[in-house]
């Protein structure tokens, strides 16, 4: 099916057939190929043909105000070849967690990023229709489903909530809903690898309506400080950085509790994919130097 569907668009777009081919990095939810230099051609997975849709419906929305993502130039839901499959413009940069970049070049991309999520957050519309609201959950409600479970012990539960009631102040009980790109995964943002500037941010297909500080929850614990700063600009505060960075190390610290009795997913190439990950990256934060604003954010001393 994906052979005949690449011949047909390798003649509509008059690409020889020898330079489409798949792109190194695949992601879970599409297969990706190059159409000649100029194109990207995403063909929906079994499973994930919602996603396409959604990417489909945000993005003409978000481009719109501004937001660096690339042009859609066809959308088909799979009415003519079966799969679903979408047409986009081929980004230049390199991927935000490329080896080769610079630690100069990946700070400022990540300072970037979070100046791309402000302007997404701010001046995008509500989301438009078919895209999900993802209110959130409550974390203390999962600490004692995974205890239940058997998942974590007694102490450790204790432990976990302590660290949530030391993050729960700074939070806000009702946050507000916006567009949310949903994926801000290093892979998924395209920088100049000179100066660290976002030149795209790919794959839409998690879009949903939430909490704007979910868009934190796929960077690198590592490098929120820097995505943090970026999102809350240069005349938010200190009060507000801090409050930014609670936000992102709730969602962190859930998403990593909901992961841990997952299974692996060996066709997602993200960091946050083994079910380990996110809870050693939490771990690797809380044993750095401390930053400033968030020192008494990280865990409560183990009683």
């Amino acid at each position: 099916m994906s052979g005949r569907l690449l011949a047909e668009l390798a003649r509509r777009y008059d690409v020889d057939l020898a330079r489409v081919h798949l792109v190194p990095v695949q992601g879970a939810a599409n297969e990706t190929w190059a159409l000649g230099e100029r194109w990207v051609v995403r063909i929906a997975r079994p499973g994930h043909e919602a996603d396409l849709a959604t990417e489909a419906a945000v993005v003409p929305v978000v481009r719109a105000v501004g937001v660096p993502v690339p042009a859609l130039v066809e959308h088909d839901a799979g009415a003519r070849h079966g799969r679903p499959y979408a047409v986009v413009e081929r980004s230049p940069g390199a991927a935000l967690d490329d080896p080769g970049l610079s630690p100069a070049v990946r700070q400022e991309g990540h300072r970037d990023l979070g100046r791309v999520l402000r302007r997404l957050h701010e001046a995008a519309p509500p989301a438009p229709p078919g895209v999900e609201a993802d209110p959130q959950g409550d974390p203390h409600a999962l600490v004692d489903d995974l205890l239940l479970r058997r998942w974590v012990g007694t102490d450790d539960a204790a432990w976990l909530h302590g660290w949530f009631a030391l993050l729960d102040p700074e939070r806000p009980a009702d946050p507000p809903l916006v567009l949310v790109h949903g994926d801000a995964a290093p892979q998924n943002v395209l920088v100049d690898p000179a100066t660290g500037r976002v030149r795209a941010l790919l794959d839409w297909g998690d879009a949903a309506s939430a909490d704007p500080a979910v868009d934190l929850a796929k960077v690198p614990p590592r490098h929120l400080p820097d995505a943090v700063a970026g999102c809350v600009g240069d005349h938010g505060g200190s009060d507000a950085q801090r409050a930014w960075g609670a936000r992102a190390l709730t969602h962190h610290l859930a998403w990593a509790l909901a992961r841990l009795p997952t299974a692996p997913r060996p066709d997602d190439p993200s960091w946050s994919a083994p079910p380990p990950a996110r809870l050693l990256a939490l771990v690797r934060l809380a044993l750095a130097p401390p930053t400033p604003l968030w020192a008494d954010l990280l865990p409560p001393p183990p009683r």
